[in-house]
């Protein structure tokens, strides 16, 4: 696919069924380098089974994208399935084209001919095109009926050729140049002026030269239509600077006996580097004729190149190839190399530069690494050349197999905590196509002292299945470790790291704030007390405003005293006390249960907590809710009376006890 600088275009991505594959498929996609966007209509499709579905992708290139090609990759996956498709995105400049129809005239001595030239716009170009015309031969006369077009889309000119009754007989060039600024564009047209005649041919017809260095071509002369006449040969370069000279010049042809020349040409060092062409022209007494020979001088460039271009590996696995950086036509400087992956592939390469010397190469090691994660399909690593405003690019391509039963591992990290305390983090065993089985776990330490390591032993993995270890972790010297995890079971091992930081423990004044017992329980209708510390961390100093809350309500709680003073004015450490009641001496309305007192302290901006745990239980030997009072007496009352009736009726004394009854109110 080709697109303008700044503009777009469309393609549509078909998906079929196979194997009678029904579901959802969706659609992803990945860009070699920057530069390119890439939208999909639909980022899923529904496939019935046997069917096809597809899907438009539209891909932009902005207005500064870089003039180069692009590889876009697009992926389907639906499940453990996962198929791409590839497509190069070359981003032009606009442009337009120039061809004729028809573009071989032909006519006797004394007629005319004439050819359309169509002007038609490339990747958007608008503007004006100037027109001009040069005819190769004696005796013809060209004219085109426009000099100027201006594009929308398409224009057109004429292009008339004129002979005489004195035009010798052979074949001819019409050249027609179309110009728009900087932009140019040529197309020939070959006029054959037909009688006895010669005809004269070149190979090779293209040649590369680098400045400094030569090339010839051998030119081929043969008869036509019964000539027999002396032939004389001339080449002429298109521009000055450089020179062609063609070895013998002369031949006498006779019919059916073809002559061979060779044309020389040579290009001075520091020529400009660009397109030219060498006009061999024939010459006899009623005839002549010519061939076009192009040249292109190369500008320094450099070329990259893989071996192997292509690396078969499974998911999981890693493999190597070498990348070649040849200098190309005196080339000399430093080419940085740069690597796009496909997602879920990843590559180094050492060295990331190569130095060139003119005619030198040099070599760098590529690594790719694929994921044990990553689908089985096709993916790629593209190489990347940059040395000032050359550029160069090679494509590593990969295909990618399912391992056989294996297993992945991974970590939760990373980790910081202070130092003198511990940490932990999660090791997490992933059974991978139809992996079962123990995995052993090891650890290596990087630097090898200052940090303790010590893991739990995983659950054995069945198909599908994860297992996980709690790696728990020790230090008392701050610094920067790594962690790796290997994983080995059978022939398999898997390794996985984790960053940890051990850091020096916070020197900013501070108090931390706890409880003493941290639990208590009570009975209903009780009380009960523990301790709160406050201790001053850091060199801190200043009060300390206490409160407490409990949750859910219910419990009271208070603090003795409400406040404290640590550091210089209080000393390093105060402990109070929190006192928690239960409704003592009332009607128990606190519901049996557990509760949460936390206490904070604040000081300034400072804020901690600590929370008691309350446990309030139901007494042993309650008293009846609503039995507040007895045959209307106070309970401590009623039960007095019954012991001195108790103690009168043993001594034989009676006693009359009596209450007045309050009378009703009346209405």
């Amino acid at each position: 696919m080709t697109i303008p600088i700044g503009g777009s275009d469309m393609l549509k991505v078909t998906l079929t069924s196979f194997n009678g594959l029904s579901g959802p498929v969706s659609l992803s996609y990945a860009v070699s380098s920057q530069g390119l966007t890439v939208t999909v209509t639909s980022a899923s499709v529904t496939l019935s089974a046997g069917g096809s579905a597809s899907s438009d992708v539209t891909i932009s290139a902005s207005p500064s994208t870089t003039l180069r090609d692009y590889n876009v990759t697009v992926r389907g996956t639906t499940g453990s399935l996962t198929h791409s498709d590839s497509i190069i995105v070359t981003v032009v400049e606009p442009s337009f084209s120039i061809f004729a129809n028809p573009t071989v005239l032909a006519f006797e001595p004394g007629s005319s001919s004439s050819s359309k030239v169509n002007v038609t716009s490339r990747y958007g170009f608008t503007g004006t095109v100037t027109l001009s015309d040069t005819v190769y031969g004696s005796n013809l006369a060209t004219s085109l009926s426009r000099t100027s077009v201006t594009l929308g889309r398409s224009a057109s000119s004429t292009l008339k050729v004129n002979s005489t009754t004195s035009t010798p007989p052979g074949r001819y060039i019409a050249a027609i140049y179309g110009t728009s600024g900087s932009l140019s564009e040529q197309t020939s047209i070959t006029v054959m002026v037909i009688g006895p005649g010669f005809e004269i041919s070149a190979s090779p017809m293209d040649l590369v030269i680098p400045a400094g260095t030569s090339a010839h071509s051998n030119i081929t002369v043969s008869s036509l239509n019964g000539l027999s006449d002396t032939v004389t040969m001339t080449a002429r370069p298109s521009t000055s600077g450089w020179t062609a000279t063609v070895t013998p010049p002369i031949h006498v042809l006779d019919p059916g006996v073809p002559k061979t020349s060779r044309l020389d040409v040579s290009v001075p060092p520091g020529f400009p580097s660009g397109p030219y062409v060498v006009y061999v022209e024939g010459a006899a007494t009623y005839a002549s004729n010519l061939t076009i020979v192009y040249v292109n001088v190369p500008g320094p460039l450099f070329n990259l190149t893989t071996s192997p271009d292509s690396l078969t590996l499974p998911a999981g696995s890693s493999d190597t190839s070498t990348i070649y950086v040849t200098s190309l036509y005196e080339f000399s400087g430093t080419v940085g190399l740069s690597l796009h992956c496909a997602p879920g592939v990843s590559a180094t390469v050492t060295p990331d530069t190569a130095n060139l010397t003119p005619g030198g190469s040099s070599t760098s090691t590529l690594v790719v690494s694929v994921s044990v994660y990553q689908p089985p399909g096709f993916y790629f690593v593209e190489v990347e050349g940059d040395s000032g405003s050359l550029s160069s690019t090679a494509i590593l391509f990969l295909n990618v197999s399912a391992p056989g039963p294996s297993f992945a591992i991974s970590t939760s990290g990373p980790v910081s905590f202070v130092s003198g305390s511990t940490n932990s983090f999660t090791v997490t065993l992933t059974s991978l196509y139809g992996f079962t089985g123990t995995v052993a776990l090891a650890t290596i330490v990087s630097p090898s002292t200052g940090l303790d390591v010590s893991c739990t032993m995983p659950a054995a993995l069945t198909a599908g299945s994860t297992s996980t270890s709690t790696c728990t972790l020790n230090s008392s010297t701050a610094g920067g470790y790594t962690v790796t995890i290997t994983g080995t079971a059978f022939s398999k091992t898997n390794s996985a790291t984790i960053q940890v930081t051990v850091t020096v423990p916070s020197m900013t004044p501070d108090f931390s704030i706890s409880a003493s017992p941290d639990s208590v329980s009570i009975e209903q209708g009780s009380s009960g007390t523990t301790s709160v510390t406050l201790t001053a961390l850091n060199g801190f100093a200043g009060t300390v405003s206490l409160s407490a809350a409990v949750h859910p309500s219910g419990p009271r709680a208070s603090l003795t005293p409400a406040s404290v003073t640590l550091g210089s004015y209080g000393g390093q450490a105060q402990t109070i006390t929190l006192n928690l009641s239960a409704d003592p001496g009332t009607p128990l309305s606190t519901s049996a249960g557990t509760y949460t007192m936390t206490v904070t302290g604040i000081s300034g901006s400072k804020s901690h907590t600590a929370n008691v745990t309350l446990t309030v239980i139901i007494p042993s030997n309650p008293t009846p809710q609503g039995a507040s009072r007895i045959l209307g007496f106070d309970p401590t009352i009623f039960y007095g009376l019954i012991g001195i009736i108790v103690a009168a009726g043993a001594s034989g004394i009676g006693v009359v006890v009596w209450k007045r009854r309050t009378s009703p109110s009346r209405t």
